[in-house]
């Protein structure tokens, strides 16, 4: 009969505990969705100056509820318009395993692909090694850069994280084939105009 008691008892805690973690996790899970929403729209101003979403331009969303990424780590895509619906570019939010860690950036480029601002928003990877990609002196390397250079592996990785670097430059090439097989990639006119800018 004690047995049975003690059984009993165990059986209530794990119950108890198991809708505890329930509605402590749908708090938690929103908290982090709307600070995620909230860098969105901040990043999207800062990466898109003229940007003005109460102007008539717009942000369309393709999320894993209606696009089918595959593998490719991307949890988010906007295709941003201005009010005459130009594609003024596209702004990305990606994650992918790192050593220790999962690492969250996010990135836009212009309607050509060239890479117009970039920033890691969420890693917990080793501090002085992984933890370095969280550093913006490792995000302004991409600001000019094409895509499909950035997918080629053509940045600075992270001294002495060879692992994390690795998967990032694995996370870039496959978003960039992402962009490239959906938008297409800039014809050699496009490029020449934007080194000629540059």
């Amino acid at each position: 009969m004690k047995g049975l008691k003690i059984v009993s008892l165990l059986t209530f805690i794990m119950v108890l505990a198991s809708v505890a973690i329930f509605f402590v996790e749908d708090v938690t899970s929103k908290a982090i969705k709307d600070r995620e929403d909230a860098e969105i729209a901040e990043a999207l101003e800062v990466f898109f100056p003229d940007y003005k979403p109460n102007e008539g331009y717009t942000a369309t969303a393709h999320t894993t509820e209606d696009t089918d990424f595959g593998i490719s780590g991307i949890e988010q895509v906007f295709d941003v318009k201005d009010p005459n619906g130009n594609m003024m570019g596209y702004f990305y939010q990606v994650a992918f395993q790192g050593y220790a860690s999962t690492i969250k950036y996010i990135f836009a480029t212009d309607s050509v692909g060239q890479i117009i601002g970039y920033r890691v928003t969420q890693q917990a990877d080793t501090p002085g090694f992984g933890a370095q990609i969280g550093e913006e002196k490792y995000w302004t390397q991409f600001v000019g850069m094409l895509l499909s250079d950035a997918g080629a592996g053509s940045f600075d990785g992270l001294a002495g994280a060879s692992i994390t670097t690795g998967k990032w430059k694995a996370s870039m090439a496959v978003v960039a084939d992402y962009h490239k097989d959906t938008y297409g990639e800039p014809t050699p006119e496009e490029i020449l105009a934007l080194k000629k800018a540059q």
